[in-house]
């Protein structure tokens, strides 16, 4: 199974981190970046549900960050240049 293929079965199973993330993003947004990084967004959604949510089992793997911003930037037009984007690694 490819990354791209845990990915999309993982946001199946959780759409919760992808709207979490979008709401990240619009606050960043609402205070005027214009730019930011997918990485510090991803370890505020572990902080979320880890430790303030108190979701003891919840995991989510590094190799999912690039199809995050991508999913975000091509799903809602305003982010469509908020990441910058490398070419993802195969596996």
């Amino acid at each position: 199974m490819t990354n791209q293929e845990r990915f999309k079965e993982y946001d199946n199973k959780h759409p919760e981190v992808y709207g979490y993330l979008l709401h990240l993003c619009r606050a960043l947004r609402n205070r005027g970046l214009t730019k930011y990084a997918i990485s510090p967004l991803l370890e505020i959604v572990r902080w979320e549900f880890r430790i303030v949510r108190e979701e003891d089992e919840f995991k989510i793997r590094n190799d999912f960050k690039p199809w995050y911003a991508r999913k975000i930037a091509a799903e809602n037009p305003e982010f469509s240049d908020f990441f910058s984007f490398r070419p993802i690694r195969s596996n």
